[in-house]
């Protein structure tokens, strides 16, 4: 008897325990539900710091954090990132969220580069020499590139995207490519093809990018067949104020380079011509190298922007700048770049090998 009493009191002793326990759970979920039925902006001001989590101050009005311009595009995105994430995969952790495949007319950003897929189709080449092996075909993915950032470049990489016909890997065509710079100053812009070749009975033809060189994430472009898009780049027509003139002479610790003169370049030669709306354009440039080494000038330390696209380069002067300098000696040469008619700033910029991406801007008109 006395144990049967003892097993009654211990089990009465085991649900109030539980009954205990199960009221302080609901407590805790009301609590937790008014939490999340409370305003944003009152939870924010429980805290007594009047700022959100990045330290700007909000919006009386609307409650909304203020600070850089921006951020609330940002905040959009990163919102509508987390709600499509059955959609998207993560590529990198600062690299935001990316989608699994992009199409015609789809952006991607990888840091401060901003990568546009604006066209696809088939790629004829006009040179009886260069023509596709029977039962291949060659193909393009037109891509505008733009480094949004403020300061540093934004290298391009073509070794950075590889293709692939019915999951095998296809191999690159260079003849047909557009000229693309290896890297993009801040604010500059270009756009240019990507050519490879491929069978003509493909089903499947993706394009994949890796944003980081040191991880194996890739982003996966589909190519579309004919397809464009009509996207037009907003055009940058801002003047530098740091750029230099004619007759115009920039000098550090290192090298010089006097601006000699910039001239419309007109061939009588039917070989050589610029794309309708063209016209060539002729920097001639004096170097002189302070240091005590050996410094190397080229025409490809030069690039143009046109109204803030990258321009083409051409290579039909024999007298363009090319030279090993010894330390306290010069050289001379032009560079010729292939400028749109219609553009309304043009600017020549020289990337002078710093560490600092510093860049000396001259005016071509």
């Amino acid at each position: 008897m006395r144990r049967r009493s003892f097993g009654k009191i211990v089990r009465h002793v085991l649900v109030f325990c539980m009954i205990t326990v199960l009221m302080l759970a609901g407590c805790r979920q009301s609590k937790d539900g008014e939490d999340a039925g409370q305003d944003p902006s009152q939870r924010e001001q429980t805290s007594g710091s009047g700022q959100n989590l990045s330290g700007s101050e909000k919006d009386p009005a609307s409650g909304q954090a203020g600070g850089q311009p921006g951020s609330e595009g940002r905040s959009d995105r990163e919102g509508s990132a987390l709600e499509k994430s059955d959609e998207n995969k993560e590529i990198g952790s600062d690299k935001g969220s990316m989608k699994d495949i992009y199409r015609v007319g789809d952006s991607l950003e990888d840091g401060d580069l901003e990568i546009t897929y604006m066209a696809s189709g088939d790629y004829v080449e006009e040179s009886e020499y260069q023509q596709p092996a029977p039962g291949y075909k060659y193909i393009y993915l037109q891509f505008a590139f733009r480094n949004t950032g403020m300061k540093h470049d934004c290298p391009i990489s073509l070794f950075a995207f590889s293709c692939f016909a019915d999951s095998f890997a296809a191999q690159a065509y260079y003849g047909g490519q557009e000229d693309l710079p290896p890297s993009l100053p801040a604010g500059r812009y270009a756009i240019g093809n990507l050519c490879f070749c491929v069978p003509e009975d493909a089903q499947q033809i993706e394009v994949e990018y890796q944003p980081d060189q040191l991880t194996k994430d890739r982003v996966r472009f589909a190519f579309e067949g004919e397809r464009n898009a009509g996207i037009v780049p907003a055009p940058d027509v801002k003047r530098s104020e740091n750029a230099f003139k004619v007759g115009d002479t920039a000098s550090s610790a290192l090298q010089q380079i006097s601006y000699l003169s910039c001239e419309k370049d007109d061939r009588d030669n039917e070989n050589v011509h610029p794309e309708e709306g063209c016209t060539y354009y002729t920097l001639t440039f004096e170097f002189e190298n302070l240091q005590a080494g050996d410094r190397q000038i080229s025409v490809h330390d030069f690039s143009c922007y046109a109204d803030g696209k990258s321009c083409g380069r051409t290579l039909f002067r024999d007298d363009y700048l090319s030279a090993d300098v010894p330390g306290g000696r010069k050289a001379k040469g032009t560079v010729t770049f292939e400028v749109p008619d219609d553009a309304q700033t043009v600017e020549v910029e020289y990337d002078t090998g710093n560490r600092s991406d510093a860049h000396v801007i001259f005016t071509v008109r």
